[in-house]
């Protein structure tokens, strides 16, 4: 999620093949723009969100054997995600 110290707010996200922005440092206001954003998200609303993305359909691992994650796992690590950046603040 953070790269390093998460109060110094650089997002953990690396270059593509033909992007530009990789490792973006985060000010205060967008996280907490973003923030204010992600916590509108019901549950329901994630969960219809993966589902109609099919992501039970999605390898876990690539190559691997394991079963697809399922939708409710999908909602899980989204919070996990939001959640960190929800109670992170940057410092200026």
């Amino acid at each position: 999620m953070w790269k390093g110290d998460a109060a110094a707010c650089v997002g953990r996200l690396g270059k593509s093949n033909t992007g530009t922005l990789g490792d973006p440092k985060i000010s205060e206001a967008r996280r907490r723009f973003l923030a204010d954003l992600l916590i509108q998200l019901t549950n329901q609303q994630l969960h219809d969100l993966f589902d109609v993305a099919r992501v039970d359909r999605r390898s876990r691992k690539p190559g691997s054997d394991e079963p697809p994650a399922s939708v409710d796992e999908w909602v899980a690590a989204f919070r996990h995600k939001s959640d960190a950046i929800v109670a992170n603040h940057c410092r200026s």
